[in-house]
């Protein structure tokens, strides 16, 4: 799994960004096979590798999203102690 260290704001919303795009292409290549699945089923032809392929995608999707709601506490984390030493300087 990558590591998840953001310095600034911006480095955590370019990497969001980018995760965006990636998880876009995964979104469209699993609604993709699932219809190849509903072809090869519908001519009575064997899924069984594409169902694998399926599986496999679908993983792939839910840990990006579990990656991303971890990165987005972390960048939370940050802004929170960012914030307390604005406060504290302030003070």
């Amino acid at each position: 799994m990558e590591s998840l260290h953001f310095l600034t704001l911006a480095d955590y919303l370019a990497w969001r960004t980018e995760r965006r795009v990636e998880y876009k292409e995964l979104s469209k290549k699993i609604r993709r096979t699932k219809k190849e699945i509903r072809e090869k089923m519908k001519a009575g032809e064997y899924a069984g590798d594409l169902q694998n392929a399926l599986i496999y995608l679908k993983v792939n999707a839910t840990t990006m999203m579990e990656l991303r709601a971890e990165a987005k506490g972390y960048a939370r984390a940050s802004w929170d102690q960012w914030l307390a030493a604005k406060v504290s300087e302030a003070a």
